[in-house]
This record gives structure tokens, C-alpha cells and sequence, in this order.
């Protein structure tokens, strides 16, 4: 049960953190930022379902069990296309991953190093990519999809990656952590760091967890606890813990893995009447 809601921010407090509040009887100490994305993906985000989902609808239902397909394209490179345009390029790919995915080598889950060359094809404005998969989950857990879609931004592995790890670092600033660390040290309180990421494409909770995890590994004031808080979805929002205590995200998720928790947008209500 909450009580004893405070915003420090109004207070204009020491540790001007969002949100102050008793949880039974622990004091309570959150801050939540949001991991910036790269420009054009709050767009892209918004119109996948639209775009991309008539091709995971159609290509899904043929993927075998045990089988994960990865289909990886340019972010953005049906941004501004005409409704024809998309129309026909999403025929297009769900053509060419029906008649080429079967006949590809069937590698270990996430195996990029085998797959075949970039592929050319009529009506879809950039090379694409495309991989077969040994699942590595049953397909009955939530979440599974049978086809992925990666969306890749320019630039090598290492500078996606060094990009990536910049925009966490940004979220995680050590002024949040100063924030949070005064509650902790002067009044006692559990720390809690909520990221939140509207990227769907190229940051994944694993993702987050490791560059968290390696931002971490040397500061004296960390919160107790760490979250990432996926609401790239207009239909679900997923809560994934990167961190609480002495336990990582990959402790954690040492076996299956689902989510922390699980919500419907439109079922919340505001729990401070703010």
C-alpha cells in the first residue's frame, strides 16, 4: 500500500528525484528517465504495427516449430513512402521469405556470421538480409515471435554498439545517481532507477542489461534497484529488472525468461492523481 507521496522536485529537495513514497514501511526513492532514441524512431515505432505487421502475419504462420526467421532491413527505409510504395515492397518480402528461409542453413539462435550476402529485391528499396534460426525457447512462451524483424542503423557493430552505450550512459547520468544517493544515505530509502525504452529494434532488455551493468561496475552510489521499462507498444508494456541488489538481469534470467511484469496500457490508472 503507497502513502506519504512526495514529488522532491516541486520541493525543490536535495535529491529533487520524481517520486518519493512509502511501500508498507519502506521509504521508497524512484527516478525515471527515458533512453533516448536515435532520430525518426517515435515514428518508426509508431507506424511498425502498420507497416511490419502484415508481414510477420503472413510469414509467421509458415515458420516451422523450433524455427526463429530474422529478417533485418535499414531502419527507416520505408519512411515516407507512399501507401503504394510500402504496399508493394511488403508483398515483396513476404514473398521472398516464404520461398528463401526454407532453404537456408539452419544456424544457432542469433549466428550472424554464417548467414548468406545482402539480397536485391524488386520493389523494395534496400538489400535485406535474412536468417534462419534454431529457436532457442518454446514457442508457447509470451512473446515468441516466429519471424524477427531487425531494423539496423548505419555503421559497424562496434559503433552501433559505442552509440548505444551513449545514449544509456545519458539516461544513467551521475546526476541521477547523486539524486537517488541522497535519499539513500540521509533518509534510508531504497533507490529505484526506471528506464524507460520506446525502442523496439535496437535495444533489447539484454542489450540494456549489459551496458547498465558495465556503467555500474564502478560507481560507489548505483541504485538498489534498476529497471527497463518497455512501452514501445501501444497494445503492452513490459517491466524487466537489469538489476535489484547484488542480482544482475543475467542471474536473474539464468534459465526461462518473461518479464517482470506485464501491462495494458489502457487498463492503468494513475495510482498519485497526477
Amino acid at each position: 500500500m503507497r502513502s506519504k507521496i512526495r514529488w522532491p522536485e516541486e520541493e525543490h529537495h536535495q535529491g529533487p528525484v520524481e517520486l518519493v513514497c512509502n511501500i508498507g514501511s519502506t521509504l521508497y526513492a524512484l527516478e525515471h528517465t527515458c533512453i533516448e532514441p536515435f532520430e525518426g524512431l517515435i515514428k518508426l515505432n509508431q507506424e511498425a504495427e502498420r507497416v511490419f505487421g502484415p508481414i510477420e502475419m503472413a510469414v509467421s504462420v509458415v515458420v516451422p516449430d523450433g524455427e526463429v526467421w530474422n529478417l533485418s532491413l535499414p531502419a527507416l527505409g520505408l519512411q515516407g513512402k507512399s501507401g503504394r510504395e510500402i504496399r508493394q515492397a511488403q508483398k515483396a518480402l513476404i514473398e521472398f521469405i516464404k520461398s528463401t528461409a526454407p532453404t537456408l542453413p539452419l544456424l544457432p539462435y542469433a549466428d550472424y556470421r554464417k548467414g548468406p550476402p545482402p539480397f536485391n529485391i524488386a520493389n523494395v528499396p534496400f538489400p535485406v538480409t535474412l536468417h534462419r534460426f534454431r529457436s532457442e525457447v518454446p514457442s508457447t512462451v509470451p512473446g515468441f515471435k516466429r519471424l524477427m524483424i531487425s531494423h539496423v542503423v548505419a555503421g559497424n557493430e562496434e559503433t552501433r554498439e559505442a552509440q548505444r552505450q551513449k545514449r544509456i550512459e545519458k539516461a544513467c547520468n551521475a546526476r541521477r545517481f547523486d539524486k537517488l544517493a541522497v535519499w539513500k544515505t540521509r533518509m534510508g530509502a531504497r533507490t529505484v532507477l526506471i528506464l524507460e525504452n520506446t525502442d523496439l529494434f535496437l535495444t533489447n532488455e539484454e542489450i540494456a542489461a549489459h551496458n547498465y551493468l558495465d556503467i555500474v561496475a564502478n560507481c560507489s552510489n548505483s541504485p538498489d534497484e534498476a529497471y527497463l521499462f518497455e512501452t514501445g507498444l501501444n497494445s503492452r508494456w513490459y517491466l524487466w529488472p537489469l538489476q535489484i541488489g547484488k542480482q544482475t538481469f543475467f542471474d536473474i534470467y539464468s534459465d526461462a525468461k518473461q518479464p517482470f511484469g506485464e501491462f495494458i496500457p489502457s487498463e492503468l490508472v494513475s495510482a498519485t492523481n497526477r
